[in-house]
């Protein structure tokens, strides 16, 4: 029996030398010289007579442990997008799950954000929030700037 990238070896000979073998535009000698080969393999490895057995199904990923939730109110609109597009990336490249919804009931428009994940994501995602918003409320304009309603980075109830 042959084990590992070996084995895989052999599967691919095996099938590149079948998909010679039924080709229609391979020429009849080579097709039945590809069918004794891939017969003289199967002799020597019989599993090649079967298909190959499907990869294990991947890992199921773990609940997320931790959360940040922040609700962002008198975002100017032309950084309405900028700042959602901004967490979302974010998060994104933190392996977070994220929600961000935006909210047009509040003149000017406001966002719910919340990203699910890791202690240290959440953290980090924590930490790239502030930035973002320390950046966005230095930006000279009429007096009104981002305000955050509500803020949480917290340990999920898995109960």
């Amino acid at each position: 029996m042959i084990f590992g990238d070996v084995a895989n070896l052999g599967r691919d000979r095996f099938d590149k030398i079948i998909a010679i073998a039924v080709n229609p535009a391979t020429y009849e000698e080579e097709a039945i010289t590809a069918l004794r080969k891939a017969r003289e393999l199967v002799k020597e490895d019989r599993a090649l007579a079967h298909p190959a057995p499907p990869p294990p199904p991947a890992p199921e990923p773990p609940e997320p442990l931790y959360y940040f939730q922040v609700e962002i109110t008198n975002i100017p609109p032309d950084w309405l997008a900028v700042v959602a597009h901004s967490l979302s990336k974010a998060a994104y490249e933190l392996g977070l799950k994220s929600k961000i919804e935006y909210d047009f009931s509040d003149t000017p428009a406001a966002l719910n954000v919340r990203a699910d994940g890791s202690e240290e994501a959440c953290r980090a995602f924590e930490r790239h929030f502030t930035c973002l918003m320390d950046f966005v409320n230095a930006q000279p304009r009429q007096p009104k700037t981002c305000t955050i309603r509500s803020l949480a980075a917290c340990e999920a109830d898995l109960g």
